[in-house]
């Protein structure tokens, strides 16, 4: 399950540069022991309550460098970047705090939305009450990623990331569905850039029906949105490429998607390419290709 830490005994402040010099010298991103070894530099980090507001100063200094802001996304700011990782804020409202749109914030902030990560995250509450968050264990053995997919998983606890609490959610196994907070929040998040995140699967859960609902918006995601792209305006090089990803490449929704780029490019050459899906070491795309052949439609589009 996620694991909260107990770091009452950190209360001391430290500067990022410090936490960043020690993430770069000591933590291996892919591994889940060595992240979590630096909970108590996350926590004694958080407790350094000038790190965002003097990042944000620093910005509004300079008024015509505002466009280098450095933003994940409308909730998110980074503070730093290293080749291995990277150190944001995450902004958590109540929807409609703002008079904005409600069912527009609460996709923005992910609010009711079941889904796990393709990567170890280690965050901490960093100022305000926190968002909650609805924890489940996720029993990954035997899945083959397809969406409307029956999965196991157990409900463990609804938790809330309060000021100063440290939480590490594991790869894959933790399923959580995040809840707004009392009050306008912000978490500070340690990002490990795991070598595997082009290769492993992010999905978002149909909790009430326990099944996959989709792949979600992860490397591999993105590799199949550019996949889907191709198949629409590729040409003979676009072809040859996706062809060679639809065998080589070690993510199954990848070559998935690869088989269905190639089969828009050249339509009359679509049942030999779906004959070698046939062959396909992942039971996902062996399946999708027999749906396809026997013109059922393929499982995964």
């Amino acid at each position: 399950m996620a694991i909260t830490f107990d770091t009452s005994a950190t209360n001391h402040a430290i500067e990022i540069e410090e936490f960043v010099d020690h993430c770069e010298r000591y933590v291996d991103v892919d591994d889940a022991d060595s992240i979590m070894a630096i909970a108590p530099m996350l926590k004694a980090l958080s407790n350094n309550k000038s790190l965002l507001i003097n990042h944000v100063n620093d910005y509004f200094k300079s008024p015509g460098d505002l466009e280098e802001v450095n933003t994940y996304s409308a909730q998110s700011l980074i503070l730093a970047v290293r080749k291995k990782f990277f150190i944001r804020t995450n902004a958590w409202i109540k929807p409609g705090s703002y008079a904005g749109d409600d069912a527009w914030e609460s996709k923005l902030y992910a609010y009711d939305y079941a889904h796990n990560h393709n990567f170890n995250l280690l965050t901490a509450g960093y100022f305000g009450s926190g968002y909650y968050t609805d924890l489940y264990d996720f029993d990954e053995q035997g899945v083959v990623g397809y969406a409307g997919e029956p999965v196991r998983f157990e409900f463990l606890e609804r938790v809330r990331l309060d000021r100063g609490k440290v939480l590490f959610y594991r790869k894959i196994k933790d399923i959580h569905i995040q809840l707004p907070p009392d009050d306008f929040s912000v978490s500070l998040n340690f990002m490990p850039i795991d070598s595997k995140l082009g290769l492993t699967e992010q999905f978002a859960f149909d909790i009430d029906r326990k099944t996959i609902s989709t792949l979600v918006g992860s490397q591999v995601a993105q590799q199949v949105d550019l996949l889907k792209l191709a198949g629409c305006i590729g040409d003979s090089n676009t072809l040859d490429m996706v062809l060679h990803l639809a065998v080589r490449h070690p993510n199954q929704s990848t070559r998935l998607s690869a088989l269905h780029a190639a089969s828009n490019l050249s339509p009359a050459d679509a049942e030999s390419f779906w004959s070698r899906g046939l062959a396909d070491k992942s039971e996902m795309v062996r399946n999708s290709s027999k749906l396809v052949l026997t013109a059922q439609g393929p499982m995964i589009r």
